[in-house]
């Protein structure tokens, strides 16, 4: 039977994705996302701070924050700041989380809906933590994005070292 195939035109959603090793169990990393001063310590990439507005961690909870950027190379919500809005979806204590997020912004190349899926992974050595961003906007270079996805991580392993 013929399978209905997408218009020439379709391009399949973007998917960023970085993990790393850390030295803490997958239940001690899942507890760092539920308490929002330690998703503001460990979260932003490096040259930049984490203010959170609103933070319920919980499926369909919301939470809001404000992504300072020290090196005036710009942001997506002003010439200093990411804006991000989202809700917390699937939640699987000690396995995973998925959350949500729009930037704030009146660029439509920072336009959409992004999920990041976070899996933790039991290994020999600690947790293999594992993001994973579908849909990411096209006005986030992709060098860039990973680039800042690894940065936060290695801010994880260091907070629960």
């Amino acid at each position: 039977m013929p399978r209905d195939l997408p218009p020439k035109d379709w391009v399949a959603p973007r998917i960023d994705r970085v993990s790393r090793l850390i030295a803490a169990t997958p239940a001690t990393v899942y507890q760092a996302f539920l308490s929002a001063a330690d998703v503001a310590a460990w979260l932003p990439p490096q040259g930049m701070t984490a203010e959170i507005h609103e933070f319920d961690p919980r499926p369909g909870g919301p939470y809001g924050m404000t992504l300072r950027i020290a090196s005036g190379h710009g942001g997506k919500s002003s010439d200093d700041s990411d804006v991000v809005e989202g809700r917390f979806g699937e939640m699987v204590p000690d396995r995973r989380i998925e959350q949500r997020v729009r930037f704030r912004s009146d660029d439509p190349d920072f336009s959409g809906e992004m999920l990041m899926t976070w899996q933790f992974l039991p290994a020999q050595d600690g947790c293999e933590v594992v993001v994973s961003c579908a849909n990411v906007p096209k006005g986030i270079a992709p060098g860039d994005h990973l680039a800042a996805l690894a940065s936060t991580l290695d801010n994880l392993a260091a907070h629960l070292a």
